[in-house]
């Protein structure tokens, strides 16, 4: 009977454990550097999106914190600059190297056109996909209400995470 019990117990086990080494992870991490309001407000607010489609971040500003095998995707939130990316996540992106779970996001410093762009990998992303839109939050941007800022924050977060989604 204790056999019975005890090899019950180590399929069940074996079982569980196999699901959760075919299931994809639900963790994201968002790598970011400063603590400015607009990183606070996007960490906000993405965190409240990706909670919503299932899914949790991990933010940090310490690249050595992200565990390849523990999450699905990096999201790389590039801010302060009207153009380009940041050099320290163009370091990080130079050493990772599994570029399809990356994905960059540029909020653009001084932006305030509530456009979202959709750039798949190129020589400008560094090889990575990403989501380009303004830094504004003014307003109700972050609250909603159905400002065009809400609108657009709202697309270019559903834009990473649909893209977060279609990873193997």
């Amino acid at each position: 009977m204790k056999t019975r019990i005890f090899m019950g117990l180590m399929f069940a086990w074996a079982a569980i454990g196999g699901l959760q080494a075919e299931s994809p992870s639900k963790t994201v991490a968002v790598l970011y550097y400063g603590n400015t309001p607009v990183n606070s407000d996007t960490l906000h607010f993405l965190d409240a999106q990706a909670r919503a489609a299932g899914y949790q971040i991990f933010p940090t500003q310490d690249p050595r914190q992200i565990q390849p095998e523990k999450i699905r995707a990096v999201v790389l939130l590039n801010t302060g600059l009207d153009a380009g990316i940041d050099r320290r996540l163009a370091g990080f992106i130079g050493t990772w190297e599994d570029k399809q779970r990356l994905v960059l996001v540029s909020l653009k410093k001084g932006s305030a056109a509530p456009k979202v762009e959709v750039l798949p990998a190129s020589v400008e992303t560094l090889g990575v996909d990403a989501v380009a839109a303004a830094s504004r939050w003014d307003g109700r941007g972050l609250f909603g209400g159905g400002s065009d800022l809400f609108k657009m924050h709202l697309e270019w977060s559903k834009q990473v995470l649909a893209y977060v989604g279609r990873l193997p």
